[in-house]
């Protein structure tokens, strides 16, 4: 994903170096935080894998965590960085 956002003029990777970093912020974020909830919760629902009830449930309220930090943080935002969409808001929705 990230040689694709550097085509063209690179901004969808932030256009300052302080966007830059928060972009791998929400990156990292995402891959350590969100991504392996949601991995848990629909393969629990579509019945792709078996899960616990007590993994479910650790990963249901990660996701509802998840989910109020995104509020939170877009309240008021269109972008999770700067003015305009960065690859941070392409790997978070």
């Amino acid at each position: 994903a990230r040689y694709i956002a550097q085509a063209g003029n690179g901004n969808l990777l932030g256009s300052t170096a302080v966007e830059k970093s928060q972009v791998d912020q929400w990156i990292s974020w995402a891959n350590s935080q969100l991504i392996p909830a949601v991995r848990v919760v629909a393969k629990a629902i579509f019945g792709a894998a078996e899960t616990t009830k007590t993994a479910y449930t650790e990963a249901n309220n990660t996701l509802k965590a998840c989910t109020k930090t995104l509020n939170t943080v877009l309240d008021g935002k269109s972008w999770l960085v700067g003015t305009q969409i960065t690859l941070a808001d392409v790997i978070v929705q």
